[in-house]
């Protein structure tokens, strides 16, 4: 918690009043939508490419998957996921 409130801190120039905002801004965002700040932070973390768990690089990788017969003819799809170099979670 004391690297939160140090980073606050650091972030408004040392204004404490201002990291006072912030802080009831944070705490009222959490009891309102606690799910809602790791949904940011995974999307944040998939737009640059970290892992959102260990903040490891992603690797992205494709495969063709079986969706079945159409017209007598075999069909695929090709996902692309992502996989941490670091913890190996699935994305």
């Amino acid at each position: 918690m004391d690297k939160l409130i140090d980073a606050l801190l650091e972030y408004n120039g040392g204004d404490w009043g201002e990291t006072a905002q912030d802080i009831d801004e944070i705490y009222r965002g959490l009891r309102l939508a606690p799910s809602l700040i790791f949904t940011y932070w995974q999307e944040r973390c998939e737009g640059n490419d970290k892992c959102c768990f260990c903040g490891g690089d992603l690797k992205y990788m494709k495969e063709k998957e079986y969706r079945g017969e159409y017209l007598g003819v075999d069909t695929y799809e090709e996902i692309t996921y992502g996989v941490c170099i670091e913890c190996g979670e699935v994305f």
